[in-house]
This record gives structure tokens, C-alpha cells and sequence, in this order.
């Protein structure tokens, strides 16, 4: 072995891995994420503010590297509940994975990862994502959890504009925008539940850069129950050298906010509406393909959003309310009798399907009884339960196995959801 390959493999003599003192290491954590990935650095206050919040931040579960007392490696974890139709899966969202560049490429952040990933079941935690770079993340067991669709309008194809163009909305407002997310993302699958990161506001980091730009959230009021109340909203930003306004969430009657982006587009002049992390399958995804646009769909087999299972048992658990709202919609699976195993690395559950409704039997390890009605999906069972694609395409891939009943079942407990995740949720 070279002199280089050996420094290349060697871990530094004092490294030490730990979670987070937490709230003393908050600042040198801070400034540590500013250093990676702030441009530029003034904008570490930010970081701190809306980044690394109390109770989002789950320090418990995080791991740092440190050398001579300096953090050089961080590996977060940020506490959220993510939509799966009407159930709820409490997830272990993966962020600010970053190492020190003089101490890459030794094993540092794997060690971190691996750590972390042991603590989530105990936590509580049911499954783990994120969004990260392409032949990374894979190593560690996550998968892909859904495409990204982008939907690209000109603005004389968008509907009329409306007839007041939207307000500006404050920092103060983002509580009422949150409200507003909820209620019409209730069932939206990939959707994070908010509050999650209220500091967090569209495009620039930095306040003062914000202040004099377009960026940030435009909404439109009504009256209602004698006051006025805001009755729709969306977020853009702005990119001058191509005259392009991005659109990355809306909430609100579907037409309306489309009038509310028509205008403002207009009167940025801009030359193409962009509309990007929305839900694919929603109101306004339908009502932008009714016309003209032009649908981008982008696959990331091992990079941007991934997933990974923590525990089946929760996931299959949390996902229950809604897999019986799906089994009412068919009376073939309403009829059927019997008990569906589904198995993926290590775990193996047991959904009774009975006169009552469905109820899950749990195991744990894979290994016992096998009836004939089985899913095998090994790191690839969470595709299925979130709905990153069809069951039958998740069987020509190879990747996830149907035994009896196990596929027409999954055709109608498990079909595509298409899930979005807002840009301003990602962490």
C-alpha cells in the first residue's frame, strides 16, 4: 500500500465520536455548517436561527467527529412527521452530512453515519430520509423514495392573471402559512407536517439579501366571518438572468393560486413559470396539465430523496387508517381473508386481514412461519409502503417479490402515490 493510500485510510490519533453537548456545541456546530456550506459565511446566524432549532434538531440521535476539540464531521438528524396518505410516519430526516476537507476521505463520515443509524430504532423513529448526492448514500441501505416533477409554463398559457395581484407576506405570517400548508396537504404523501423549520423562508439566506430581492411567500386574502383572512399562498423566487419565477409550494383552491401566480409573473416580466416540488397528482399539477406546460420527470436511483426503514412494525402501524380507507375501495381486498407477510432486511411484519378491519401481528426478525401470501423486499420494501412507484413496476425491477395473493393485494394497499417534498422542507 502507498504512503498516500495509508494516510487516505487512517483515522486522525485523537478522533473522537459522540452526539452533540447540546445546547453548549450548538454554536460550533453552527459555525462548523457555515464554513461547508454558507456563501456566504455572514450567513451562520441563519443557520443557527432556522437550521439547528429546538425541537426539530434531534441532537440525541446526531453524531460529530471531533479532532484536537474541533468539530470536523457532522452527521444530523432532524425530528419530523411525514404524510403517507392519512397516516403518519415519524421520521428521521438526514442533513448537514459534512466533513472537515483536510480529513475527507478516511471513513469518518461513514463511522458517524453508522452510529447515528444505530440509535433511531430506540428513538422511536420510523423510517429515515433525505435528500443527498448521487453514490453516497446507498451504502448505508437507503433507496430511492420518489421522482422529482417539474411542471414549466409560459406565462401567456398560465389562466388569467387575477384581478389583485398577491401581497408580499412577512416573517410574521408564517404561522398562518403553515395553517394553510396543513390543511390543504392533509393527505398529500412525501409532505412534512409543520411547524418544522419556521425560520426557514424562500430564496436568500440572509435576511438583508432578502429584504431587497423578490424572493418569498405572496398570498391573497378573502372575508371571512367578518375579517379578512388569508385564503391562499405560494412561495417564489426569482431568477433575473433567465426571467424565470420558481414556484416550490402552493396552498389554496388550485385556480386561484394560479391566477395569483399569473400575475405575479406578469408583473415581474417573467419569461417561464417554473413549478417544482409540488405534489405530482395534485389539484394544481392536474390543472397545469389541462394546458400547456412542459412535465420534467427526473429519476435518481441513488441520490436526491431516499429512504430507508427503521422499524416495519411502526411504518406498517402508522400506515394502518389509511390502508383501510384503500381496502374499502375494493371489494375483492374488502372480501379477502387471510394473513399478508411482508419482509424487506431483517424485519418481517404480518398484516390479519379479517371482518373487522386490518390488524397488524408483529414478528420482528425475518426468520419463522411463512404463509403463502408474502412480499419480500429486502432495502427496497419502503418503495412500496410509501408508493415510490406501481407494485408492478417494483416486480419488473426485480426488486420487490409478490408470493400468492401478495400482488393483487399490493395493486390496491400499495399503488404509486407520487410523493412531493416542499424545497422549503428539506433539511
Amino acid at each position: 500500500m502507498s504512503a498516500k493510500n495509508r494516510h487516505l485510510s487512517t483515522l486522525p490519533a485523537d478522533w473522537e465520536l459522540r452526539a452533540p453537548d447540546w445546547p453548549r456545541e450548538k454554536a460550533a456546530i453552527t459555525d462548523f455548517a457555515a464554513k461547508i456550506f454558507a456563501r456566504p459565511y455572514h450567513a451562520w446566524r441563519w443557520i443557527g436561527d432556522s437550521y439547528f432549532t429546538d425541537p426539530a434538531y434531534d441532537p440525541a440521535a446526531s453524531r460529530i467527529g471531533l479532532s484536537g476539540g474541533r468539530v470536523i464531521a457532522h452527521w444530523g438528524v432532524w425530528n419530523h412527521r411525514m404524510r403517507v396518505g392519512r397516516g403518519r410516519w415519524r421520521v428521521a430526516g438526514i442533513g448537514c452530512v459534512s466533513c472537515d476537507p483536510s480529513f475527507r476521505k478516511r471513513g469518518l463520515l461513514s463511522l458517524a453515519a453508522r452510529a447515528s443509524m444505530e440509535t433511531y430504532r430506540a428513538a422511536g423513529y420510523d423510517a429515515t430520509m433525505l435528500a443527498g448526492i448521487d453514490n453516497f448514500y446507498h451504502r448505508f441501505g437507503y433507496v430511492s423514495a420518489f421522482d422529482e416533477t417539474t411542471f414549466t409554463v409560459r406565462p401567456d398559457r398560465l389562466p388569467p392573471p387575477a384581478a389583485r395581484p398577491p401581497e408580499r407576506l412577512g416573517e410574521d405570517r408564517r404561522a398562518e402559512i403553515d395553517r394553510l400548508y396543513n390543511r390543504w396537504h392533509d393527505r398529500a404523501t412525501g409532505t412534512v407536517v409543520r411547524p418544522f423549520l419556521p425560520g426557514r423562508f424562500p430564496g436568500a439566506a440572509n435576511p438583508e439579501e432578502r429584504a431587497g430581492g423578490k424572493d418569498g411567500f405572496y398570498g391573497w386574502s378573502a372575508a371571512k366571518g367578518g375579517r379578512t383572512a388569508l385564503s391562499g399562498y405560494f412561495s417564489a423566487t426569482w431568477d433575473a438572468g433567465e426571467a424565470r419565477m420558481t414556484v416550490s409550494e402552493t396552498a389554496g383552491p388550485a385556480p386561484e393560486a394560479l391566477a395569483a401566480v399569473s400575475a405575479l409573473a406578469a408583473g415581474w416580466g417573467a419569461r417561464e413559470a417554473c413549478f417544482e416540488t409540488i405534489p405530482a397528482r395534485g389539484p394544481l399539477a392536474l390543472l397545469l396539465r389541462a394546458g400547456v406546460c412542459r412535465e420534467t420527470v427526473e429519476h435518481y436511483p441513488v441520490g436526491r430523496a431516499m429512504i430507508a426503514a427503521v422499524s416495519l412494525a411502526g411504518m406498517l402501524r402508522n400506515l394502518l387508517p389509511e390502508l383501510e380507507e384503500r381496502r374499502r375501495q375494493s371489494p375483492w381486498v374488502s372480501a379477502w381473508r387471510g394473513v399478508l407477510r411482508l419482509e424487506g432486511d431483517g424485519q418481517a411484519e404480518s398484516l390479519r386481514f379479517g371482518e373487522k378491519g386490518i390488524r397488524l401481528e408483529e414478528e420482528g426478525p425475518a426468520a419463522g412461519r411463512r404463509g403463502p401470501h408474502r412480499v419480500t423486499g429486502g432495502l427496497h420494501l419502503p418503495q412500496l409502503l410509501l408508493g415510490e412507484s406501481d407494485p408492478a413496476e417494483l416486480a419488473a425491477r426485480r426488486t420487490v417479490r409478490f408470493a400468492g395473493d401478495a400482488a393483487r393485494l399490493a395493486e390496491c394497499l400499495f399503488p404509486a402515490t407520487h410523493p412531493a417534498w416542499a424545497r422549503l422542507d428539506y433539511y
